[in-house]
């Protein structure tokens, strides 16, 4: 119990769990968490829509698979790229102290996948796209018919829930940089990948067809 309220300090405390995290990497729960939560949401899907033919089966199957492996590899991939950025700026732990701090920010995609499950059993479920569900950005007050699909996907990544990793992120890698860089700069480091990510989804958004 005491190990999952320092994960579920986060919340309520995120510098000093943050520094927790640095100084005492701990992965294994973070992750878990996530997890256990989109499992569940991928659970309700299948009992709330039960698939009517072998190939929805097969897309159902698949993204179960990647409820169970995805916060898993999005830390991995997250953790890996920032402890290769900052090597060369300049840190001062290994990466299993990244590793935990990035496990400790995606925290919060917990409750993004909570949300699905809770409005894939509302009564309007079938009328969202599936951009829709779970999420709080201002995709949601657009008509995705009435403007372009890079603008659509744009404002749908303005999304309350991955603005706070991106804050718990640079409050974390705070913790594990050299204590030379100023914040500004590891902030800088932190949102600027995420900004290439952004436009390149974007950029391959305008090739698709809502």
């Amino acid at each position: 119990m005491d190990h999952l309220l320092r994960v579920l300090k986060v919340f309520w405390a995120p510098a000093e769990t943050l520094y927790g995290a640095a100084e005492r990497p701990v992965v294994v729960l973070p992750i878990a968490l996530p997890t256990v939560c989109a499992l569940l949401t991928s659970l309700i899907v299948y009992f709330a829509f039960p698939p009517a033919d072998v190939e929805l089966q097969a897309v159902w199957l698949v993204g179960l698979i990647f409820a169970v492996l995805g916060p898993l590899l999005i830390t991995l991939i997250v953790a890996s790229l920032f402890f290769g950025i900052f090597s060369a700026a300049g840190r001062q732990r290994g990466f299993k102290a990244f590793l935990s701090v990035t496990a400790f920010a995606f925290l919060p995609t917990a409750l993004h996948h909570l949300a699905q499950g809770v409005m894939i059993l509302t009564p309007n479920a079938q009328q969202l796209l599936p951009s829709q569900i779970g999420r709080l950005n201002l995709a949601v007050f657009l008509d995705p018919q009435a403007v372009s699909s890079g603008f659509y996907v744009a404002a749908g990544m303005i999304d309350v829930v991955s603005i706070w990793v991106l804050v718990l992120l640079i409050v974390g890698y705070r913790h594990v940089v050299n204590p030379r860089l100023a914040t500004g700069i590891v902030a800088g480091l932190v949102v600027v990948p995420w900004l290439l990510y952004a436009g390149l989804r974007i950029a391959l958004a305008e090739t698709v067809v809502f």
